[in-house]
């Protein structure tokens, strides 16, 4: 299947991260997250991603209703390249990432 996390499907194989667009991955949901303020929901977001916890980032997935990878890898791709993603992580969480994307052969081909 091939499609971006915007359109509400879901990325199964590894090839497909690598064109997702930047920035989309954990950064937009429908529903709920609407009527909520921005600030409450990029601060759950940041929780979630920065604990690297898979239950905490499904929970939140589920709670805002944001479709993310079903595959294992790309499911943890996505969340390190979203945590390159966001200013708020701290240098040491980024380099987590980076080190864990290059562990499994993905290029950090975008300015992180």
């Amino acid at each position: 299947m091939t499609s971006d996390l915007h359109s509400g499907t879901v990325v199964e194989t590894t090839r497909e991260i690598e064109t997702l667009p930047r920035g989309s991955i954990l950064n937009r949901s429908k529903g709920e997250a609407r009527s909520m303020t921005t600030r409450s929901f990029v601060s759950e977001r940041n929780a979630a991603l920065r604990s690297l916890d898979k239950e905490k980032i499904l929970a939140y997935a589920k709670k805002y209703q944001i479709e993310l990878p079903r595959e294992e890898e790309i499911f943890w791709a996505a969340v390190h390249k979203a945590r390159l993603e966001i200013t708020a992580m701290e240098s040491a969480e980024k380099e987590v990432s980076r080190q864990w994307l290059k562990e499994h052969g993905y290029e950090l081909n975008f300015p992180v």
